[in-house]
């Protein structure tokens, strides 16, 4: 049984100063880049952002992500995702050299 005596005491904004930080060191050991940076040209947060990054649906971006194209080019806890730009952008370009892309993409892509 865990026993329930506080260890710790902390304001609200030291708890969320704390969050952050274990946070950020999370994905800096995912090797995901950009965080904390004021300039949003690295990280696209969700789906939709990155359809829109990409100028392609949602819908087609849930297609690469099931259908790998995006391995190692994000990083996702529950529902909360980061795709990785640069990454994104040389895996769909491997995609289209290997012509597994949609002919839509390819274009989009080229």
């Amino acid at each position: 049984m865990i026993d329930e005596t506080l260890v710790v005491q902390l304001t609200e904004t030291e708890l969320r100063g704390l969050i952050y930080s274990v946070v950020k060191s999370v994905i800096k050991d995912c090797n995901i880049t950009g965080v904390g940076k004021s300039d949003n040209d690295t990280i696209c947060r969700g789906m939709k952002e990155l359809a829109d990054f990409l100028k392609i649906s949602t819908r087609e971006v849930q297609n690469f992500k099931r259908k790998g194209f995006f391995e190692g080019a994000y990083w996702q806890d529950g529902r909360v995702i980061l795709f990785e730009k640069n990454k994104v952008l040389e895996k769909m370009k491997e995609a289209v050299e290997k012509k597994n892309a949609p002919a839509r993409t390819r274009r989009a892509i080229k």
